[in-house]
């Protein structure tokens, strides 16, 4: 978005703006790390960060089906946050229903197959520990 809004998509051409940016975010991720090394996270985005990739996944479709349905006006700064409450929403609820179940799933099923290898062969299950996340 950056880069296009600044017309370089057009002159240069994506393949060089994307690597460009790459660099950028790529600094950007280095120095989030390195704050955070001694600081405590902030709970709130913690909390949001486990359920973005819902948002991600979900949010074209939850706009969409919002566009199906005549919700009434309130001014375009109030209806923007309007539907993207219910946008959040509608991922939060996807995270509870399939992404968050999903991962439980996959670490029971891994801890399963953890106990019937162990059961066999004990060298040839590894002594990873899986961390439990809500």
């Amino acid at each position: 978005a950056i880069t296009h809004n600044l017309a370089l998509q057009l002159v240069v051409g994506q393949h060089l703006t994307l690597n460009l940016f790459a660099i950028y975010a790529a600094y950007w991720i280095a120095q989030e790390i390195a704050f955070y090394q001694d600081r405590e996270s902030v709970a709130v985005f913690e909390w949001a960060g486990k359920w973005s990739y819902s948002l991600y996944l979900t949010h074209i479709a939850a706009f969409s089906l919002l566009a199906l349905f005549s919700l009434p006006r309130f001014g375009y700064l109030a209806d923007w946050m309007l539907k993207s409450a219910i946008v959040l929403m509608l991922a939060y609820l996807f995270y509870l229903l399939f992404e968050k179940t999903s991962h439980r799933l996959a670490r029971a099923c891994g801890r399963l197959c953890a106990g019937a290898g162990a059961s066999r062969s004990p060298s040839a299950v590894s002594s990873v520990s899986l961390p439990e996340r809500a």
